[in-house]
């Protein structure tokens, strides 16, 4: 059995993550956006007629508005708290989005009780932005149940990372991976290279989430 190599090894991580999680870590960053905007709206909404008569040169505008999120409202923030929109961030690479992954995470993360995050939006060009970076409170109910879905994603992701981690560390060969891997996940795994192939050794026995394939059929609705 060939071993597999430590590019494939990235390369399957990487396309099951991103299969499973790019088009919902979107979806959230999208809800984030619009209720900045919100907030941002309810506040200037307040002040527009005073606004309308300043002189344009008595205002300060910014290309980008920020909200501060600290979830639940009641929590006090400790200094050593994670920056949790690390855990929804898509970078791009040869004009591809991808979910980055996090694969030395702490496993405690699959049981993180708070979002500490800086929402913002942007814009093409400068706009007059308030200088308050709280949530308006008639909004705390709405951000509450994104950063509820939020922690939700977040410690399903970690588990399914740490999953990932596990099973293929312990069976780094194509033959083992294909033994304890549910079908759902065995096209992932690269073609054995034929002149490579070694002797054979059991695999070894690694779960899979309870989650998986409830997250496979919810991604094929949203597809569909």
């Amino acid at each position: 059995m060939a071993r597999i190599t430590n590019r494939e090894v990235e390369n399957m991580q990487q396309g099951i993550i991103d299969d499973l999680y790019l088009k919902t870590a979107e979806d959230l960053n999208k809800r984030k956006e619009e209720l900045v905007a919100k907030n941002r709206q309810m506040l200037l909404e307040k002040y527009q007629p005073y606004i309308d008569k300043l002189p344009k040169n008595m205002l300060n505008k910014k290309y980008t508005y920020q909200l501060d999120i600290n979830y639940p409202w009641d929590r006090i923030k400790q200094e050593d708290d994670r920056n949790t929109s690390n855990y929804t961030k898509i970078g791009v690479y040869n004009q591809h989005k991808y979910l980055m992954t996090r694969w030395g995470t702490d496993k405690s993360l699959s049981e993180l009780e708070y979002i500490n995050e800086t929402w913002e939006i942007n814009f093409k060009l400068p706009e007059i932005n308030p200088a308050d970076d709280e949530l308006n409170p008639d909004l705390e109910e709405e951000a509450g149940e994104l950063c509820k879905d939020l922690l939700n994603f977040i410690k399903e992701k970690v588990k399914m990372e740490h999953y990932l981690k596990e099973s293929i560390g312990k069976n780094r060969t194509h033959k083992k991976l294909r033994d304890i891997w549910p079908s759902s996940l065995q096209k992932y795994i690269p073609v054995e290279s034929k002149t490579t192939r070694g002797k054979n050794t059991e695999a070894v026995e690694v779960n899979a989430p309870n989650f998986l394939n409830e997250r496979l059929t919810t991604n094929l609705l949203e597809d569909n």
